[in-house]
């Protein structure tokens, strides 16, 4: 199937406004985190699909497609729901913390190896201030932020990131760019 940049762009986005809130699709549990963390995950959740989604793009096509799919979206976004700036700071810190690469902490045991999600996890409750855990002050934001909920939100990452890969990798390995037709959006 031959597909244009602009449409590899919106397959996601057609997907994931069709679904329910971040924050109630991927709980495991009913109290698994309160309430006033709702829109910093679903705002951070949705911005880690994109993110890897984009990447998606960049792996089977290339880097400038990859560029391309993310200002699209940032475009349609910002048009249809007023959250391409949220998103674009929101892919931005996201982008952060992932180069900041894996963790490794010595236990007992061995090292433990800390997901890259918590990076991600924590970039966002300290840095979005959405987040009920954001403060200007960079020195007191880590004593903020409520116990294990850091742990729950890299989980809810990790799960929006796995349901990304689950449906979107099959279809674009099953897809070529047609390089010759893209929407003058930009």
């Amino acid at each position: 199937m031959k597909i244009d940049t602009y449409m590899l762009a919106m397959m996601p986005i057609a997907y994931l406004v069709n679904q329910d809130d971040a924050f109630d699709r991927l709980r495991e549990q009913p109290d698994e985190i309160e309430p006033v963390y709702r829109e910093v995950i679903n705002t951070g959740v949705l911005g880690y699909q994109l993110f890897t989604y984009q990447a998606l793009t960049g792996s089977n096509y290339s880097q400038e497609v990859q560029r391309l799919v993310r200002e699209y979206q940032l475009i349609v976004l910002d048009r249809e729901h007023r959250a391409g700036d949220v998103l674009k700071k929101t892919l931005d810190l996201i982008e952060g913390a992932l180069g900041a690469g894996t963790v490794s902490i010595p236990a007992a045991g061995g090292n433990i190896e800390v997901p890259v999600e918590m990076n991600v996890a924590l970039a966002l409750l300290l840095k979005e201030p959405a987040s009920p855990d954001y403060s200007s002050n960079a020195s007191q934001q880590i004593y903020r932020i409520g116990a294990d909920v850091d742990w729950c939100f890299a989980r809810y990452l990790s799960r929006g990131r796995e349901e990304i890969l689950r449906i979107f990798s099959p279809m674009l390995a099953q897809t070529d760019l047609d390089r010759d037709s893209a929407p003058g959006l930009l």
